[in-house]
């Protein structure tokens, strides 16, 4: 099976497994304190919704012979009192024209509008806690649990894949798992839903959710993108963690400089290391310094030398002008 393949049904696996078990969780009302709230608002929003839905169909369908009937007004009057007050003003002279029904439809939008933003800031402000419970078992679902299963979730163990690091060997750090939950499965956005209830005006919100939920998609799209066409199937979190999902059976070999690095830290952080160990990386990484350092003295010099140059071409160029 191709391997992009193979990615989209592992993380469409493991969305659903997170989704069920986060949904489980924000549904148990001890747990989740604003349930009660939150259920309250979306449903007035889904009456609501379907009032100004069914209002639209059933003024669209009246005046669809271009005129609308006192018995037609009635019937509007008595099944949406939210927005039969645009229709009584226009109809004072008991008939409707073209341009009258194009305002009220645009009134009635307007007024949905400005409705559909109020419940919208309600059910993000009512989500807090869900959002809460999300972030924590999308991290630990995807950083515990692939710690302790050597980088497979469900998905990639069905799938036959793991998450391996592009150093130390393959060998993948929690701060590894941690960036690639916060940008691959919408961790960071849950996050920041949180932060523009607690600290955005209400009446700012509606605009700042929709600029963060465009950024999202575009997001994503770029790493569907870059998972589709790198050879190594790396998207923008890979990068970021410096990671890459393999096949089980796939070794990743990490590169000179990152096995020093890996080497280094391992003795830094090591109680039994020898001095000799020590001193050994030590003088590699001081190397590594040094030879950085040279790299950088000398672009320095060169450029110097080439400014030193064309000054010298300069000052010759006006010597020979004045003697002449």
């Amino acid at each position: 099976m191709n391997k992009f393949l193979q990615r989209v049904i592992a993380y469409v696996v493991d969305i659903l497994v997170v989704s069920i078990f986060a949904t489980c969780i924000a549904n148990i009302g001890f747990i989740n304190v604003q349930l009660d709230d939150y259920n309250k608002v979306y449903n007035d929003y889904a009456k609501d919704n379907e009032e100004y839905t069914d209002f639209v169909k059933d003024f669209k369908k009246y005046y669809k012979d271009e005129k609308i009937t006192e018995e037609e007004t009635e019937k509007l009057k008595k099944n949406y009192e939210t927005y039969y007050g645009f229709v009584e003003k226009k109809y004072d002279d008991k008939k409707i024209t073209d341009k009258e029904y194009d305002e009220i439809l645009e009134d009635v939008q307007d007024e949905y509008n400005v409705m559909y933003e109020d419940y919208y800031y309600q059910i993000k402000k009512y989500s807090i806690v869900t959002n809460i419970i999300y972030i924590v078992v999308i991290l630990a679902y995807f950083v515990g649990f692939q710690l302790l299963t050597n980088g497979q979730t469900l998905g990639k163990k069905i799938m036959k894949l793991k998450v391996a690091s592009t150093k130390n060997n393959g060998k993948v750090k929690p701060i590894q798992y941690f960036i690639r939950a916060l940008i691959l499965y919408n961790t960071i956005f849950y996050l920041v839903d949180i932060l523009i209830v607690l600290f955005v005006s209400k009446g700012s919100s509606y605009n700042v959710f929709y600029v963060f939920g465009l950024l999202q998609n575009v997001i994503e799209w770029i790493i569907l993108f870059m998972i589709a066409m790198n050879q190594d199937g790396r998207g923008l979190h890979d990068y970021l963690a410096s990671t890459v999902v393999v096949g089980v059976n796939e070794e990743v070999k990490s590169t000179k400089e990152d096995v020093k690095d890996a080497k280094y830290e391992e003795v830094k952080e090591s109680k039994d290391a020898t001095v000799e160990e020590v001193t050994e990386v030590e003088t590699g990484m001081k190397n590594k310094e040094e030879k950085e350092t040279v790299k950088k003295r000398t672009t320095r010099k060169t450029t110097t030398k080439k400014t030193d140059t064309k000054k010298n071409t300069t000052s010759k160029s006006k010597t020979s002008t004045k003697k002449k």
